[in-house]
């Protein structure tokens, strides 16, 4: 087994450990219902640990650019079919195929909304951020590193500005 595959599966396999955490009470999952902030986190960090199995071969800095940008289109995407799924479920309540499909069809586009898309942002601002240090360490021009640098810069900016944002919500 090639060393990348054994990454991928070291990954795969922590995730799927803190997806069971999240659902252990009083750990990520309170008695009374919903999650803990240590369930937050830990659904986080499986969601992360998931995109990066796929991503971490990667090494050039415009694919994880353009995944961050993707992740970002896909939770306003995602939000507003959450909404408008949601809405058809109302509207056919009174036929109950098309109400449990539709029904359905939100519940899963409200948790790729809210768990899928901010993982993968997260992952990739990471990649980003570190794939455009290492190439503009090696740029040679210094208009390409000013460039590389600065886009370092700005997504480990959006880094910090993730975090604190869900630590407050969290605390909220």
């Amino acid at each position: 087994m090639k060393t990348a595959r054994k990454i991928s599966f070291v990954l795969l396999v922590i995730s799927c450990l803190l997806i069971i955490a999240v659902f252990i009470p009083c750990v990520g999952w309170n008695p009374g219902g919903g999650l803990s902030p240590a369930g937050v986190v830990l659904s986080l960090t499986a969601g992360t640990a998931v995109a990066l199995a796929f991503i971490h071969t990667w090494r050039r800095p415009y694919k994880f650019l353009i995944l961050m940008g993707g992740s970002i289109f896909g939770f306003g995407l995602f939000a507003v079919l959450h909404n408008l799924l949601y809405a058809c479920a109302v509207m056919t309540s009174h036929i109950v195929l098309l109400r449990h499909l539709f029904e359905f069809l939100h519940v899963v586009s409200f948790l790729v909304a809210i768990s899928v898309c901010p993982a993968v942002f997260l992952a990739s601002a990471a990649g980003s951020t570190v794939t455009c240090l290492m190439a503009g360490l090696t740029s040679t021009k210094i208009g390409q590193k000013l460039t590389y640098v600065l886009i370092a810069v700005c997504c480990a900016a959006l880094i910090v500005a993730f975090f604190v944002f869900i630590v407050a919500k969290v605390l909220n």
